[in-house]
């Protein structure tokens, strides 16, 4: 199974923690800690949050207060593009 293409920095990150390169690891032929493994790895331990504060960023169109960027102070989130 391929990664989801969101969690491309997430993986990547895992695998520099981790030491992981792509080819380290064949056992009888069979190569572990593919994209799609380390995805299911992070997937069994993700949390889901709700209800967590956003912080507004002011940012300005034409000389008008515009509020489009929200911040949660969290790392290491992937939206699911839920509304």
């Amino acid at each position: 199974m391929a990664a989801r293409t969101t969690m491309a920095a997430l993986i990547l990150r895992l695998r520099g923690l981790a030491q992981a390169g792509l080819n380290d690891y064949t056992v009888a032929g069979v190569t572990y800690w593919t994209d799609g493994q380390l995805q299911d790895v992070l997937d069994a331990h993700r949390q889901d949050v709700y209800n967590h504060p956003l912080y507004v960023v002011e940012g300005y169109e034409g000389g008008a207060a515009v509020y489009k960027e929200y911040h949660s102070g969290l790392t290491h989130v992937l939206s699911t593009g839920a509304p």
